[in-house]
């Protein structure tokens, strides 16, 4: 969606290998985003912290958005653990983003 922070992204040097980055869309400070569009509306790799969000949502789960955003955001340690994506985030999404943080660094 937007030029990915390498300062930020664990092996950098595989960026190369992804297509997108020789996509013009793709490139800049907000790519195909607008800005303070919001963390909900970026597009995020899919893997399983997505995953269980997705099945805990469609199987109506009872957490609350904190919660889920646990779950969801808790690989994307770019967003929550290095300030990447500021410029995209909406004014709610630096309360979302302390819930994240507290569960992630709890764990480890």
């Amino acid at each position: 969606g937007c030029q990915i922070p390498n300062e930020a992204v664990v092996f950098p040097e595989f960026n190369k290998c992804n297509p997108d980055m020789s996509d013009e869309r793709y490139n800049s400070k907000f790519g195909v985003y607008e800005p303070n569009c919001g963390i909900d509306n970026l597009m995020w790799a899919w893997g399983h912290d997505e995953y269980m969000y997705r099945m805990l949502v469609a199987n109506g789960t009872t957490l609350p958005r904190e919660g889920l955003d646990m779950i969801r955001f808790h690989s994307a340690y770019p967003w929550h653990d290095k300030g990447a994506y500021r410029h995209l985030m909406k004014e709610e999404d630096y309360e979302r983003e302390k819930w994240v943080s507290a569960v992630v660094f709890a764990s480890e």
